[in-house]
């Protein structure tokens, strides 16, 4: 009989503004889309439990998703929120270069605060793929570079949030 255990880990959704942080919540919290931005300010927390199963045990992993603004200019503050995050799932917008070339930014800002933190890119808005910029290779050479995984995701339509999502938790929890 395997044993059961529960755990908690604290993770953030990373990029710039408007690259889709709040829908992909809202998409894995309560499997919701709303077209409508709604800028986020500071930080807002959402959470959500998820199993994982091993030979050995079942673990309950209780994650606590930090949602944090995406401007530039909020370094200071954001980085107050990055501490005790065991991992971030770190998004740009395949519709939008600029995007993708901020995320090693994101990335040294996180580490600082979270050294030992994991990490999944996500290049969202696949939806939207007929107007891309960023191509999956790119997410793959910067996934590769910090020993992360990627997917393509859309908030939109669901695509790869969930597992996404699952991926990260693993990282975060299994050996």
């Amino acid at each position: 009989m395997a044993e059961k255990r529960e755990i908690s880990k604290k993770v953030c959704l990373l990029g710039d503004s408007q690259v889709g942080k709040t829908s992909l919540i809202r998409r894995y919290v309560h499997d919701q889309f709303d077209d409508m931005y709604i800028m986020t300010f500071g930080a807002k927390v959402s959470s959500k439990n998820l199993n994982l199963y091993t030979d050995e045990e079942e673990i309950t992993v209780s994650l606590a998703i930090w949602d944090i603004v995406g401007e530039h200019t909020r370094r200071f503050l954001q980085a107050t929120h990055y501490k005790g995050s065991a991992g971030a799932l770190i998004v740009c917008d395949c519709t939008r270069n600029t995007t993708y070339d901020h995320l090693e930014s994101w990335i040294e800002a996180f580490n600082q605060a979270a050294p030992y933190g994991k990490y999944v890119f996500l290049l969202n808005k696949i939806d939207l793929q007929t107007k891309a910029e960023v191509k999956l290779e790119d997410i793959k050479s910067i996934s590769d570079k910090y020993n992360g995984d990627y997917f393509e995701t859309s908030a939109k339509t669901g695509e790869n949030v969930e597992i996404a999502f699952k991926k990260l938790t693993e990282k975060m929890v299994l050996k």
